[in-house]
């Protein structure tokens, strides 16, 4: 993503003020598993003077949605007025603010937008005691960037839910502006790969080297009909990015074990499957389980050499 900026002076027009944007202060990305969809918020500080400043914003070989970017000023806020947003002609993913300001001087800004691109997902490790009444499951999520763009400095949340979109924003983003037609990027973005508070330790993937000295939080929480992860601290989220981050452990779990035939659906195959429930009783219960894929193993010594039992796909869980 660009941002420049530009100063105009005619003798039939009023002076637009150059207007000099640094790098990003901080961003935060709320990234959803049941969509391709994320949230960005970025902050930057202007430097503003009197009267009509203009700002060009362009996003080109990134996802961003052109329709999502909105633009506010955090300080200085009854000084600073968005006139209009426009898209030039013959140009592509690229938009210009006209800002009057009362206020000349440093404004915090906050520009915001949609992306896609950046996922995330669950997963699970269940491991199961050798007389099988009883398991132990660990839960991960694993964040991926391939929307072309990078983030420094970057808060992480992650949101546990269905969210429906009208339109999908990788679609609206290949439009390059409003009511355009979907382009191919010119450079292709990085190929698709795929308060409760859980001690969890942090380790780059990817290539991306070192190792966190010491454990970093999810802040998990309730938000109405969602549930909200935040990771502890901030990232630096290149494209092509990924890392996995442990996010529950539970032990002593409680699991029914049995098999199932059903020659309409499996034909002479016989299906295995392990039953608990995310409840208190169940050592589990504080919080609903993402959809994922599961990794199944069965201690088979009491030296704890185990066997790999399967593994499969298991939906959403909601808490009970």
């Amino acid at each position: 993503m660009h941002v420049g900026t530009w100063a105009l002076c005619t003798d039939a027009v009023a002076r637009i003020n150059v207007v000099t944007l640094p790098g990003r202060d901080s961003v935060q990305l709320t990234i959803y598993n049941s969509a391709d969809l994320t949230l960005v918020k970025e902050t930057r500080i202007l430097t503003l003077r009197k009267g009509m400043n203009k700002l060009e914003f362009s996003w080109a070989n990134t996802l961003i949605d052109p329709t999502s970017v909105e633009f506010r000023a955090l300080t200085h806020a009854d000084q600073v007025d968005v006139l209009d947003v426009s898209f030039p002609p013959r140009v592509t993913n690229t938009l210009e603010w006209r800002i009057n300001s009362e206020f000349a001087g440093e404004v915090q800004v906050e520009i915001r937008y949609f992306t896609s691109g950046i996922n995330w997902a669950a997963d699970y490790v269940a491991e199961a005691e050798k007389a099988e009444k009883l398991m132990e499951l660990a839960g991960n999520v694993r964040v991926t960037n391939n929307s072309g763009e990078d983030y420094d400095n970057a808060q992480v949340r992650l949101v546990v839910g269905v969210i429906r979109l009208v339109e999908e924003i990788a679609q609206l983003a290949r439009q390059g502006r409003p009511g355009g037609q979907p382009t191919p990027a010119s450079a292709p973005v990085a190929d698709q790969s795929n308060t409760i508070k859980a001690e969890v330790s942090m380790a780059l993937a990817s290539g991306i080297a070192g190792i966190e000295k010491k454990p970093r939080e999810i802040v998990k929480e309730t938000a109405g009909e969602y549930f909200l992860y935040t990771v502890e601290g901030r990232d630096t989220i290149p494209t092509g990015w990924s890392k996995r981050l442990p996010s529950f452990k539970a032990i002593d779990v409680p699991i029914v074990s049995y098999y199932k035939y059903e020659r309409e659906r499996w034909g002479d195959s016989v299906m295995r499957y392990y039953r608990f429930k995310n409840d208190k009783e169940s050592k589990l219960g504080n919080e609903p389980l993402p959809d994922g894929a599961v990794k199944a193993f069965r201690f088979i010594t009491q030296d704890k050499l185990y066997a790999f039992v399967g593994r499969t796909n298991v939906k959403y869980i909601p808490i009970n």
